[in-house]
């Protein structure tokens, strides 16, 4: 799972106070495509839906991890979805993603009733700006 170089930027910028709008009031993504995520993606490559990390979500800094949950209740559609990330907007215009990964196993919703959670735990000893 790549960290993007714009997601460490920001951190280092949130770190010193340079930036005040934070990935812990954030957004966690949902999307359905396959490409290859990288350090250098701005946005998915099929998003689907956001939602909100203060009202469906958990982000959690201890240490050199970041755990961050997303909730996505049982209205979102029915299909398979193979990518998360965590941006700081509501929106794409203008995002930075912390991270962007592809899901080796898909997570397929069947059922309407069914709701989603992803969770990823980012370790910010694997950062490397090569």
């Amino acid at each position: 799972m790549p960290l993007t170089k714009l997601g460490i930027a920001k951190l280092l910028r949130n770190s010193t106070l340079q930036d005040p709008v934070t990935f812990k009031t954030g957004y966690f993504c949902i999307g359905t495509s396959s490409t290859a995520a990288n350090a250098f993606n701005t946005a998915l490559g099929a998003e689907v839906l956001r939602v909100s990390l203060q009202t469906s979500g958990l982000y959690h800094a201890s240490g050199t991890a970041i755990r961050v949950h997303g909730f996505f209740s049982d209205g979102i559609a029915l299909g398979t979805y193979r990518e998360g990330a965590v941006a700081d907007q509501s929106t794409a215009s203008g995002q930075t993603l912390l991270f962007h990964v592809i899901y080796s196993t898909p997570i397929v919703k069947n059922d309407a009733a069914q709701s989603v959670t992803l969770s990823q735990t980012v370790q910010v000893s694997e950062v490397s700006l090569t």
